[in-house]
């Protein structure tokens, strides 16, 4: 599969990279699930130990180092204040990994498992920063804002595009037509701003930017994902040739906004030597937007058809991952957000006594380019519309056995989007643990901890 280019140089490799490997044999040899810690503070301890220079500090790190011990989810966190210490706590799938390039391979897993994805250091740390407000100079107000980005055409271009118009092939003939979607092309094609929030240009930033530019071509219909889903140009296309003249007038221009956000069922157990986060997820949300003199404002209602495009990919989501390894970054990056939050938020820091300023303030991180602006994602696709004529004229039609006449008629999309990755924890979301069993896993965490500094163990 190629993609245009676009200059996002992570975006090239979207389908290829963390790509999982998978033998014969049996389920055993493919490793199952088991519960993992990882102690925060021998891992501030072995970065230190392993940073090294530009423009990648982490080079000489091991994969242990670099990728959390190897664990793919990451449920919560223990306070150990005897050691002094922030135990994370989640599951590994996979036996062992290896390095592609940049990027790690887990191996030993399904290979259409939805946890078979490596986390990065970076991003923990990335995320971390932001909710201790390390970031505040990033903004233009100085304001604290969750990791987000935004790609957004100009409303110079949007402009341009609404007084293009859709020309109809039978009223304006085809060659008219076709020097009109040139011109629409080149219009579409212009660069959109893209815009990261909360956060430095970072693998976390990158992440984010090439998960919305995707959404953007799947949306249109540029990328397929398969198995049956269907594009929001698919559904405009099936709405128009099987609706009444009134609804095919009313699809024919609007702009939609879509961004990923974290789903709303999120439940956050909180005891009183830890906490477990639940629920976390990646959902879609759109909103119909409309052009002003001088910007793009929101209607605050969504487009039928666009809310249930968003809907269905919602819905779509775990295939997502499996397809295009970019979402289940973004999704990994969502659960390290909230972990960040959940920590600062119950003050774990001071509780555990373990100082973390390593790597709130002077650990070095890679570098990523991301880009100021990308081209626009443009399609247009002509569809033949059966004209809807009155009773009389259609009766007429059937007696004297013509043909349904039709329409020949240009369909675009133009889309604007981003990714919001902040969670409003409020007291709907914190649930005390009374049942005692996150207390009994916390326990058991603790007790499993080796004698020895380790970075991470079984349990």
């Amino acid at each position: 599969m190629s993609y245009p280019r676009n200059g996002l140089a992570r975006f090239q490799p979207l389908v290829l990279v963390l790509a999982i490997s998978c033998s014969g044999g049996d389920s055993s040899a493919r490793g199952a699930a088991t519960n993992s810690a990882l102690s925060l503070r021998v891992l501030q301890e072995m970065l230190k130990e392993c940073e090294g220079a530009a423009p990648d500090p982490l080079e000489s790190c091991s994969m242990q180092v670099r990728h959390l011990a190897l664990m793919t989810r990451i449920d919560g966190f223990a306070i150990d204040t005897e050691n002094k210490d922030i135990i994370l706590l989640g599951r590994k799938t996979q036996r062992y990994a290896t390095r592609d390039g940049s990027e790690v391979k887990l191996l030993g897993c399904w290979a259409r498992d939805d946890e078979c994805q490596a986390l990065h250091v970076e991003d923990l740390v990335i995320a971390m920063r932001n909710r201790w407000q390390k970031y505040l100079s990033l903004d233009v107000e100085n304001l604290y804002r969750s990791p987000g980005c935004s790609i957004d055409p100009s409303p110079d271009v949007l402009r341009g595009i609404e007084e293009l118009g859709v020309p109809t092939l039978r009223e304006r003939g085809q060659a008219a037509a076709s020097e009109e979607f040139e011109a629409w092309y080149r219009m579409a094609g212009q660069p959109q701003a893209v815009r990261v929030i909360g956060i430095p240009a970072s693998r976390a930033a990158a992440t984010m930017v090439d998960a919305d530019f995707l959404l953007k071509r799947i949306t249109n219909g540029s990328e397929n994902p398969g198995q049956g889903f269907r594009s929001l140009m698919d559904m405009r296309i099936s709405q128009l040739t099987h609706s009444n003249n009134a609804v095919r007038r009313e699809s024919q221009g609007s702009l939609n906004r879509f961004w990923f956000h974290p789903a709303r069922d999120i439940r956050v157990v909180v005891g009183a030597s830890g906490a477990l986060i639940k629920g976390v997820s990646v959902g879609l949300s759109t909103e119909e937007e409309h052009l002003t003199s001088s910007a793009v404002v929101g209607t605050g209602k969504a487009d039928p058809l666009a809310k249930e495009f968003a809907t269905a990919f919602t819905d779509a989501y775990p295939q997502m991952k499996r397809t295009y390894p970019i979402y289940g970054d973004l999704e990994n990056l969502f659960w390290l957000v909230a972990l960040a939050q959940v920590i600062r938020q119950t003050d774990a820091e001071t509780q555990s006594g373990l100082d973390l300023s390593y790597l709130l303030d002077r650990l070095r991180l890679p570098g990523e380019d991301v880009p100021t602006e990308v081209r626009g994602v443009s399609r247009v696709q002509t569809i033949a519309i059966p004209d809807n004529p009155g009773l009389w004229e259609r009766l007429g039609r059937l007696f004297k056995r013509e043909t349904v006449a039709t329409t020949e008629r240009p369909m675009r999309l133009t889309l604007a989007g981003g990714v919001s990755s902040g969670i409003n924890l409020t007291k709907e979301h914190i649930m005390d643990d009374k049942d005692g069993q996150w207390a009994t896993v916390v326990a058991a965490a603790t007790r499993a901890r080796p004698d020895n500094p380790t970075l991470s163990w079984a349990f």
